[in-house]
């Protein structure tokens, strides 16, 4: 499952489903989100008409969600040339922020489906361009009071200036869309969000063992193809090198019986983790806490990964079954 990342601060705070709606809030900079994850059912753009001197395109994006519910997108970019596309039954995710239960900015479209992302908006955009406004106009009144006293104009400018950007800081605080937490539901979210990023990087990881053991099989297959025409044949010469590859397939093994063993420790890890993410939000029900055992299991996981390290560099210092690999690796 794809996973959501704060697009103030980076930091993992939700998966996002096959289709549907997530909500998600950063425990970091306590801003909140919405994604949107459905099919496209119909793009539309269109020039907007009398903006010769500085064109903008409209763009209309209907997708489906679940339960027959529709969503519908629209936005203004500058340009001409139609620089977001999407065609039907494109997996796409709408990105929002949110203000309490309604939305603030519209931030980004990803179609996942090509890999291509467009950024719209930042976080706190509308709220920072209410506060420039409004502390432009505090900023102008206070000059005006100041001209209007026959206060020097330096003075009054200075005055104005200062009285501006006082104002558009404090404006910037006050109506930011950040929400307020609890210590105990920030802890709280906060150690969900520290699951989301462990599973991430767990997943990760078994993606790479689970390609490890895919190339080890075809390598091995390779060696024991190469095997049996040497034993065909039945010359002496090949003595040797049937002894290498032995010794070759024999690593591969120890090798394949590690990777087999890390890829199921990550499976189970994950589905710990993901245990731990439903219990702790229903801890009055599940009050134990299994994260001990969780990073008990963790830490066996970073031993075998370190033995696998170690059994790589053990079978590199070993020139004989190297260089008989070398040239089977280079062809994979």
């Amino acid at each position: 499952m794809a996973m959501f990342n704060c697009p103030k601060c980076f930091k993992t705070i939700g998966e996002l489903p096959e289709s549907g709606e997530l909500i998600a809030l950063c425990s970091n900079c306590r801003y909140k989100f919405q994604v949107l994850r459905g099919k496209v059912l119909e793009r539309s753009s269109k020039q907007q008409p009398g903006r010769k001197s500085s064109p903008v395109r409209h763009y209309v994006f209907r997708v489906e969600l679940p339960h027959h519910r529709t969503e519908v997108t629209e936005f203004d970019q500058m340009g001409v040339d139609e620089s977001i596309q999407a065609r039907r039954n494109d997996d796409l995710a709408v990105v929002y922020s949110m203000r309490g239960t309604k939305r603030e900015d519209l931030l980004a479209l990803h179609n996942l489906t090509t890999g291509e992302s467009h950024a719209l908006g930042t976080p706190g955009q509308k709220a920072s361009s209410t506060a420039n406004t409004l502390g432009f106009m505090v900023g102008a009144a206070v000059g005006a009071v100041s001209f209007a006293a026959s206060v020097p104009i330096v003075f009054t400018i200075m005055l104005a200036g200062s009285t501006w950007a006082g104002a558009v800081f404090l404006l910037r605080q006050r109506l930011a869309p950040i929400h307020e937490l609890e210590p105990e539901a920030r802890a709280l979210l906060e150690r969900q969000h520290s699951w989301l990023s462990e599973k991430l990087r767990l997943e990760e990881a078994r993606a790479r063992v689970a390609g490890d053991i895919t190339d080890r099989e075809r390598l091995r297959q390779r060696l024991f193809d190469l095997r049996r025409k040497m034993l065909e044949v039945g010359l002496d010469v090949y003595k040797a090198r049937l002894a290498s590859i032995d010794l070759a397939l024999a690593a591969l093994d120890r090798q394949m019986t590690l990777d087999v063993s890390l890829r199921d420790g990550y499976d189970r890890s994950i589905k710990m983790i993901e245990i731990e993410q439903e219990t702790s939000s229903a801890n009055e029900v599940f009050p134990d806490d299994l994260t001990p055992i969780v990073l008990e299991k963790l830490d066996e996981l970073k031993a075998l990964a370190a033995k696998q390290a170690d059994l790589a560099r053990e079978l590199e210092a070993n020139v004989e079954i190297e260089q008989l690999l070398r040239p089977s690796r280079s062809s994979l």
